[in-house]
């Protein structure tokens, strides 16, 4: 779980309130019944989950943004299941922007608010790493913004879902994808 970026501390052998909370955020942002039970269907997705080329599991002298970037994913995580909220950007609601503006917020990042800002503000990646940008075009430009958390999936605010977790692959975020940028600079 922590290397998935959903418990802060090393595991200690015991299933306590960390483990069963950060099991619950794992669950939530897979779409999992979030009981703190690893049944079945969590086991399952468990073993789906596997790290891709660019993400990396411990900081290196190359890539010491690892951590930052975990505790990213991690944040954005637990606020799986809050509502959309035109114009939101507090734990009562989020739109697209506001989500990321929270989180990277939360998270000591000075980030611009509208997603065409946060466009302009990251810069471009050749393949996104977890806690990097991901931008969509439904009418000319990127109209839409999530954030990439390994494994082809990207969690956003949805107008109709509040906060959750989709795959770059389903065919309506697919057709719109324009590309992953960052705005993390270690």
């Amino acid at each position: 779980m922590r290397d998935l970026g959903y418990l802060e501390d090393y595991a200690t052998g015991e299933f306590d309130e960390a483990t069963r909370d950060a099991l619950q955020a794992f669950q939530r942002a897979n779409n999992l019944e979030a009981t703190g039970v690893a049944n079945q269907a969590t086991i399952d997705r468990l073993e789906d989950v596997h790290v891709l080329p660019g993400e990396v599991e411990e900081p290196t002298p190359e890539r010491p943004d690892v951590e930052e970037r975990q505790e990213l994913i991690y944040l954005a995580s637990t606020l799986v299941g809050t509502p959309f909220v035109f114009g939101g950007a507090t734990l009562d609601g989020f739109d697209a922007s506001g989500f990321i503006y929270y989180v990277y917020s939360q998270k000591g990042h000075s980030i611009p608010r509208t997603i065409r800002d946060q466009y302009e503000a990251s810069r471009s990646v050749e393949r996104p790493n977890v806690g990097d940008l991901v931008f969509f075009d439904s009418s000319g430009g990127p109209t839409y913004v999530g954030m990439y958390v390994g494994n082809q999936t990207f969690v956003h605010a949805s107008q109709s879902q509040g906060v959750t977790v989709s795959s770059l692959e389903q065919g309506y975020w697919k057709e719109r994808f324009i590309e992953a940028r960052t705005i993390i600079t270690k």
